[in-house]
Parts: C-alpha cells; structure tokens; sequence
C-alpha cells in the first residue's frame, strides 16, 4: 500500500466506535477533536464506553489560544527564519494553565492517571503538544499534563487502524539503525541552491545511540548516503535519522530527508516523501530528529497529512518526530536519554514520557520549548524482543572475563589430577 492509496482508504473508511474499542488496550484511552467554525466536539474512547460532549473550543478561539501561548511557534509561520532559541519561542506557561482549566480540566478528570492517551483531530490541536499543558501552575509548583499521561498522536482513528493492521503483517526486524549527519559541506557543492547548516551534534548522537544496543549499524557523513540507507532500512526494527528534513506542508510526497548522494548508483541524496512511500519498511519505531517532522498539512476530516503519514503508510509502527526547531545540542542529549531509557522499558511511549520528566526535572531545559517539541505518532508497542539485550558495560565484561579464567584453571588442574594422581 503507497501513501496514495492510504490517504484514499482513511477517507472512505469510517471506523466504527465498536473498532475503536476493540484497538485500545485497558491502559489506553482515545480522545478525539472535531474543531469547527461554529460548533465543536469531543469522543473519549476505553474499553468499557463511550463519553460524546459538546467542546466550546472553536477553529477561531484555538488560533487565538495557541497565539497568546506562543505567538511565534503557532502563528508565526512563515516569513523570517525561526530562531532557535527558547526566549525565542515565550512559552507562556499561565496561558497553558489558562489553556488546560478552561477547555481540557473537566475532560482528563475522567481520566486515570497513568493512562496513554491517543490525541485525534483534524485541527491544529494535532500540532500541538498537550504534554505542556500545566494543570498546577504557582511559584513553587508547576505541574505538566506529562506528569500523569503518556501520549501519542493519530492523524485520524481510521488511519491509526490501518496502521496496526498494516504493522502485524510485517516481518520480525531486530536491530537499531542510526544514520547521522554534521558535515554538509559535501552536499552543498551537489546540491544545486541548496545550503544547509552543519549540525556540530548528529554524527555523535548516531554513534552513541548505536552503542547502546546489539546488531546495531550506523551511517554517518558521507558513508550516510541514499544509497546506503536504502539498502539495509528495511532489515531493523528502529531506525534513528539525525539530519536536516525539508518539509513541504502543501505537497506531502515532496518533503524530503536530507543524506549523502550516491552518483555511481543515480541517487542525489534527497530522499523524497515519494521515494520513502515505495520503502516497505518492517521498522517498529523510526525517529526523524529533524526540523519540524511531525508538521504538515491538516484536511477536515482526514487530519494530518506529512512526511510522518507517509512512513507510517510504508509500514512503520510508530513515528517520534520534532514540532518545531530545537537546538543541536540539546537534540542529541534528548536522544541518547530517550534511548537509554527505552532500551530499559521498551515501550517508545513509555520512554518518552520518562525522557520528558527527566529534562522537567533539571531547571536548564525545564521551558516546554525545549522537551515538548518531540511527540510520537502512530501505534506504540511494546518493543520486547525486537530490541537486542543491551550491551554490557566493560567493567562487567572485565568481571566475566576474570571469572571464565578462574573457571578454565579450575577445570585444568582437574583434569591433570585426574590423568596423572
């Protein structure tokens, strides 16, 4: 199945309320948005039922909303070159409380902590990330909505079934694949017109996520070429690209991910969102730690179309991918925690939720800016046995080492006993 042709089945068919319920686990819940002009609602789906309410949040009030939260990350598109910077960004947390009590307190009260929840809507709420929204907010506390839920996005439910669906059939993949890349200097002499900033960080974030796990492979530079990355994606289970991604909001299939090019194989490094539908991927979770990965453009009805329905069309379980810019450094320090930690709970949405609170924690990257950026789009499974056992620190391999040795001299003098005493 090519993006075309999912984009024509999530519009055609309707899930029902009967399959929802059947896709969501005890520990999940289903929160659906339909924003309109006028009128506005709202679907909470468990196990057990169905809650359907009228939602007082309408197309206008949510740009007005998101604008005082942070005029330049949500309304501030276009134009001048986006700033990297947290200042920048004036996240307003008293509008995040404001933002919460008003429209989403009386929803998450029905809601048991601990609970993930699947965010749907064919609005702007699906570029946004409801883990910043504060529930407590005073000078000596303040309270992210991530302190009580995981979370993951769905272009649509109707999308998010075909996902799972599409994920069973796929092969068993073992393995972690990073590619990562700093030095553009190659590319840009290609590249007709094209001029990207190296990126200090993403050839040690590859390596370093590669070293966490067994059967891991990594490209970075220029062995991170098209050519390369095409030949053997298809046989991991998570694949992690650190590199510049062009997204073409309009025309999806256009975007592309930026990599080395391979002349002697035709291959002119820009990996096309068309090129990436043809990939039939077996990967369970693929991370695009680029600019703003996880945007796109929203159709009434349909929701979310971008690079990110692309793969999750050509057979990837589940996306994480980025909001808007964040820093290099700070990037690479998001990742290597997040992978330590889903080496250890194997759960992407699990990973990531315990990633965020991490950064919370420490006053430095404490701003949503920094953490909120990242959120995770599709089906999240449980990755047990698709991820190698994790790699043992060296003073262990000393010890078992040491241990062998004794055992081997042990069993030596054993055996000299026995032939000659």
């Amino acid at each position: 199945i090519n993006f075309l042709q999912v984009m024509n089945l999530a519009k055609k068919n309707i899930i029902s309320i009967k399959e929802v319920k059947d896709l969501l686990s005890r520990k999940s819940v289903g929160l659906e948005f339909f924003i309109g002009e006028k009128h506005s609602f709202y679907w909470l789906i468990n196990k057990d039922g169905v809650f359907f309410e009228k939602f007082p949040l309408t197309e206008r009030k949510l740009k007005e909303c998101l604008s005082r939260i942070s005029y330049n990350i949500f309304s501030n598109r276009g134009g001048k070159k986006f700033v990297i910077d947290s200042s920048y960004a004036g996240f307003n947390p008293k509008e995040l409380n404001i933002f919460y009590k008003k429209y989403f307190e009386k929803i998450f009260k029905k809601i048991s902590p601990g609970k993930n929840v699947i965010i749907s809507s064919d609005s702007s709420l699906l570029v946004f990330p409801f883990e910043s929204l504060i529930k407590k907010y005073d000078l000596n506390d303040v309270k992210f909505l991530v302190d009580d839920y995981c979370f993951t996005y769905a272009p649509s439910l109707s999308f998010l079934k075909l996902n799972i669906l599409q994920a069973h059939k796929k092969l068993p993949m073992k393995g972690v694949l990073a590619v990562g890349i700093s030095d553009f200097s190659g590319i840009n002499k290609t590249v007709a017109g094209a001029y990207f900033e190296n990126l200090r960080y993403s050839d040690e974030e590859a390596v370093e996520i590669a070293s966490l796990f067994k059967n891991s492979k990594y490209f970075i530079n220029k062995s991170a070429t098209e050519h390369n990355f095409k030949k053997v994606c298809r046989n991991f289970s998570v694949i992690h690209i650190s590199t510049h991604t062009i997204i073409n909001e309009k025309v999806p299939i256009f975007s592309k991910v930026i990599l080395y090019p391979s002349p002697e194989w035709n291959e002119d490094g820009l990996l096309y969102g068309y090129e990436l539908s043809k990939i039939d991927f077996h990967a369970r979770l693929m991370t695009l730690n680029g600019c703003e990965t996880g945007r796109g453009k929203i159709f009434k009805g349909a929701g979310l179309f971008g690079i990110s329905k692309i793969l999750l069309s050509s057979g990837i379980e589940s996306l994480l991918v980025t909001l808007w810019p964040v820093n290099d450094y700070f990037a690479k320090k998001f990742m290597i925690k997040f992978y330590s930690i889903l080496r250890e709970v194997k759960d992407p949405k699990v990973a990531l939720q315990k990633t965020k609170k991490y950064f919370i924690e420490n006053v430095k990257y404490r701003d949503p800016f920094f953490w909120s950026s990242y959120i995770l789009i599709g089906n999240s499974s449980n990755l047990d046995g698709v991820l190698f056992e994790n790699k043992l620190p060296s003073w262990n391999l000393i010890i078992l080492f040491i241990y062998s040795i004794i055992i081997l001299f042990f069993l030596l003098v054993s055996f000299v006993y026995k032939r000659f005493i």
